[in-house]
């Protein structure tokens, strides 16, 4: 990843991340997962130009992406800029973090996400559609605290 790639990322408020599985069974869990994640702009942090890491907030409890990534490492994450279209695409390998010391560095975090990147591409002006920013959801971690139920 270059500078401009970085910038990119971390002002981020979401992206999205596919998955996938495939042992040959044609189970019901076989397939591709393609799932969003979001935070405060700045939740995804560059640790280096081939390393980032993404904390995984309270969700569905179905852990379609951490089962996928469990079985295979092998992730794709889409970052998109919705005010110039621009795409940015990166392809890497997941590593799943639960130790305690390092979760602490992110408020709110079950667990993180390191992705190794192996391949990163930028796309100016892929997306057609243009919007622009309002207002940050309530909800949105950072603002609120987390409460386990």
């Amino acid at each position: 990843m270059d500078a401009s790639d970085a910038a990119v990322i971390q002002a981020a408020d979401t992206f999205l991340i596919a998955s996938y599985v495939s042992d040959g069974s044609n189970a019901p869990y076989e397939g591709v997962d393609v799932n969003h994640r979001g935070g405060q702009p700045g939740f995804v942090t560059v640790d280096g130009p081939n390393s980032i890491t993404i904390p995984d907030y309270k969700g569905n409890y179905l852990f379609n992406t951490l089962g996928n990534l469990l079985l295979n490492p092998e992730a794709a994450l889409l970052f998109l800029d919705f005010e110039t279209g621009d795409q940015l695409h990166l392809h890497g390998r997941a590593t799943l973090i639960e130790t305690p010391k390092e979760i602490a560095l992110y408020p709110g975090a079950q667990r993180l996400m390191r992705i190794e990147i192996t391949r990163v591409r930028r796309y100016p002006g892929a997306t057609a559609l243009r919007w622009k920013f309002v207002e940050t959801s309530p909800v949105s971690p950072g603002l609120t605290p987390f409460k386990e139920n």
